[in-house]
């Protein structure tokens, strides 16, 4: 009726959007992919975000499933079940806002929140082939979301396009009392904007997701935009910062469940927990060190270049094993896979998107390209998405 009016709450207004399980919805409980009520969920009350999508109309149509309190990349999780990939049901949606892109890759809404501390909205919006932001570090207000990861971790969208993470931050943004600039959105012009790309990096990953990224360059190119060779030193040395802080971050705020709830955790969970109470605080001090040498150094970067080039993830998604469905599974040497080009964005709190560029020969599973950019250039990401997305229209099933 208000749009018959001519008079929506805002371009959401009636839209369907799914909240992500670490994410408090109201009225539901926050469980954080978890069987048992955690001592990190309590207390927790909606957050801005939601109140601003409920203030523009949009319908919350409920919690989209996670990895438990979003510890894996691959979206397994036997507690609540596993979510599948619509592109192949045989096949992970990816973690851990595994439920948030399968929701809108399945198309039950076109925009779902989730949130990401280790690539946890971009690996699954890869996979799905699907588009999503994980916002510059402190953009968005996270309140009402589980603090597991407070130093990496972000809330952002997930939606079926680069114009629907537009819609999104600029109703979060303004509402926050923020402009939130598009300036050129709709442009397919890449005049003037200089594209980095770190080539050991980038064919860091299987043959055809390369190819097809190269591809998808190529086609920056064709819009205006100039590629430029770059090399990102202390690659291995940040990785392993961020891997640092992140888990340690989660052991600790998950320290008294695990004393507490020990056996009703997943044995996954618990392995990363492990790992991480085995950092001493030393080494999570020498993290944030690093942390700070990998702004310095991409500050450096970016004053060559507007944004830095990777594919989204370095593989197509892999296929469920049946055990998993009722034991999950740790699988250290895929997981790595899939997060080997988000851990930068983390550590450092610059944005990334990521944005469907095709799909694999093989078995028709996604391929996605990822774009980084400065500090606060969340809008300038979003833009150069747009103009790839409009070039390729059409090459997503």
């Amino acid at each position: 009726e208000r749009w018959g009016r001519g008079q929506p709450l805002s371009y959401l207004d009636g839209v369907p959007v799914a909240i992500k399980g670490e994410i408090m919805i109201e009225p539901y409980q926050l469980m954080g992919g978890a069987k048992f009520k955690s001592v990190v969920c309590e207390h927790v009350t909606e957050g801005h975000l939601l109140h601003k999508l409920r203030e523009g109309g949009a319908i919350l149509i409920g919690v989209s499933n996670l990895q438990e309190f979003g510890t894996g990349t691959l979206g397994s999780n036997p507690n609540q079940s596993t979510p599948r990939n619509p592109y192949n049901i045989n096949h992970y949606c990816g973690g851990s806002s595994s439920g948030s892109a399968g929701s809108v890759a399945a198309g039950f809404c076109p925009l779902a929140i989730g949130g990401d501390g280790g690539g946890s909205i971009r690996v699954p919006s890869t996979l799905c082939g699907v588009v999503g932001l994980k916002p510059t570090f402190g953009l968005l207000d996270a309140s009402g979301m589980i603090a597991i990861a407070h130093t990496v971790g972000v809330i952002g969208p997930i939606g079926s396009s680069s114009v629907d993470m537009a819609i999104a931050m600029d109703l979060f943004l303004t509402k926050q009392g923020t402009p939130f600039d598009l300036t050129g959105l709709g442009d397919k012009s890449l005049s003037g904007i200089k594209v980095g790309i770190y080539s050991e990096f980038f064919k860091h990953a299987d043959s055809e997701v390369v190819s097809r990224c190269e591809e998808a360059v190529e086609i920056l190119q064709t819009l205006g935009a100039e590629v430029k060779k770059i090399v990102i030193p202390e690659l291995e040395e940040m990785r392993i910062a961020h891997l640092c802080a992140i888990l340690s971050e989660m052991a600790n705020n998950l320290a008294r469940d695990i004393d507490v709830n020990f056996w009703e955790f997943n044995l996954e969970t618990l392995l990363v927990m492990k790992v991480g109470s085995s950092f001493s605080s030393c080494e999570y001090i020498n993290s944030l060190r690093q942390r700070t040498r990998g702004i310095k150094i991409l500050e450096s970067i970016f004053k060559e270049v507007n944004v830095i080039v990777t594919p989204g993830v370095a593989i197509p998604s892999p296929k469920i094993d049946e055990k998993a469905f009722s034991h999950g599974i740790s699988d250290g040497e895929t997981s790595g896979k899939l997060i080997r080009f988000q851990f930068l964005a983390n550590l450092t709190g610059i944005p990334g998107i990521v944005v469907p560029i095709g799909v694999s020969k093989s078995e028709n599973l996604p391929i996605g390209l990822q774009l980084m950019a400065p500090w606060y250039e969340d809008g300038l990401l979003i833009r150069i998405a747009h103009a790839l997305e409009m070039e390729i229209d059409g090459v997503m099933p």
